[in-house]
C-alpha cells in the first residue's frame, strides 16, 4: 500500500474508506469499521484525518505515533476485541503527510475462510457490513449465511501454482486498470501496484506455503494469455458459473472447448474490452 500520491483534501468517505480523528487514542469504532471492511469488499481506514462540516477532510495529525501503532496490534491481536488478525506488517504504515502525521490502516478483504470477521467473542453481535458510508452489524441470518460459505472454495479462487505471476499479460493489466481507474475515480486501490491490485481483485494470492504470489485461476482467465489457459472442462464450467455471478454485465468470455476435455480461452480481457456488448455472454465452440 502507497500513500504518497494521494490527496486527503480530495477523499470521500465511502464503502471502501473510513477517517477517525483518534485524537484520545484509538477509538473504539474502529473495530466495527475493522469487521465490516474484512466481511465486505475492504478499505482504509486513516487515523488522523478530520472530517468537516462539508464532508471534505484535512490533516490533523496524531502524537504519540508509535504508542498508537503498538495500541493497534494489541487490539487487532487480542481475541477479546476481535476475533482474528487478518492484516500483515505492511498494512500499518505512519506517513507523513503536510508536516503531519497520519496512521494508515489497510484493511484486505477476509479469505473466506476466515469469514465472519467480528468484534467481541460472540459472531452474532459483533459481525458488521459496510454499507456506504457506515457500519451496519448483521443480522443472524446474515452471519449464518457468511458462515455457512466460509467452507466453500470456488474454482476460480483456486491459486494456480504452476504458473508464474510475471507471465501474466502486463499490457492487459495496464488496460484493465484504466478501465478501472474511469470507473472508480479516486478509489484507494488505483495507487497499489499491480501485484497488490490484483490481490485485491482476487486475481493473485499469496501462498502461505512459501510466501510467494500466484495468479488464481480467474486471475489466468483474465491477464493470461492463451498458452497458459489450458484446464479441464469441469474446472472451467465452474469457473464460468462463478464468473456469470461475479462479474457486471458487459463482459464476454470466449473459449474453445476440445474433444478430450481441455478448454482454450481465445478472448482475453484487453480483446474485447473496447467493445462491450449490452449483455454478459459466455460462448463455448465445440471442435471434434
Amino acid at each position: 500500500m502507497t500513500l504518497d500520491q494521494l490527496h486527503i483534501d480530495s477523499f470521500k468517505e465511502g464503502n471502501r474508506f473510513e477517517a477517525k480523528l483518534a485524537k484520545g487514542g484509538i477509538p473504539n469504532s474502529i473495530w466495527e469499521t475493522y469487521s465490516s471492511f474484512a466481511n465486505t469488499e475492504g478499505g482504509l481506514i486513516l487515523l488522523g484525518v478530520k472530517e468537516s462540516k462539508d464532508h471534505t477532510f484535512s490533516i490533523a495529525g496524531i502524537e504519540n505515533h508509535e504508542q498508537l501503532v503498538k495500541a493497534f496490534w494489541d487490539g487487532v491481536n487480542n481475541k477479546k476485541v476481535v476475533n482474528i488478525n487478518i492484516l500483515n506488517n505492511s498494512d500499518v504504515e505512519i506517513k507523513d503527510i503536510d508536516g503531519k502525521q497520519i496512521l494508515a490502516i489497510n484493511v484486505p478483504r477476509a479469505e473466506r475462510i476466515y469469514r465472519p470477521v467480528y468484534k467481541g467473542q460472540d459472531m452474532f453481535t459483533g459481525t458488521y457490513r459496510r454499507n456506504g458510508e457506515g457500519d451496519y452489524i448483521c443480522s443472524r441470518e446474515e452471519v449464518a449465511a457468511i458462515f455457512r460459505d466460509a467452507g466453500q472454495v470456488t474454482q476460480d479462487n483456486k491459486m494456480v501454482v504452476e504458473v508464474a505471476l510475471d507471465t501474466l499479460c502486463k499490457e492487459t493489466i495496464r488496460h484493465y486498470r484504466q478501465r478501472f481507474m474511469l470507473v472508480h475515480h479516486g478509489h484507494v486501490w488505483n495507487n497499489l501496484s499491480d501485484v497488490d491490485f490484483l490481490k485485491k481483485i482476487g486475481a493473485a494470492k499469496i501462498n502461505p506455503e512459501n510466501g510467494k504470489v500466484y495468479p488464481t485461476a480467474a486471475g489466468l482467465l483474465m491477464f493470461g494469455y492463451n498458452r497458459k489457459l489450458c484446464m479441464s472442462i469441469r474446472c472451467i464450467s465452474l469457473i464460468i458459473k462463478n464468473i456469470l455471478m461475479r462479474l457486471r454485465d458487459g463482459q464476454t468470455v470466449l473459449c474453445r472447448v476440445r474433444a478430450n476435455g481441455a478448454a482454450t480461452f481465445l478472448t482475453s480481457f484487453s480483446r474485447f474490452s473496447t467493445n462491450f456488448p449490452k449483455t454478459l455472454n459466455v460462448r463455448l465452440f465445440w471442435k471434434e
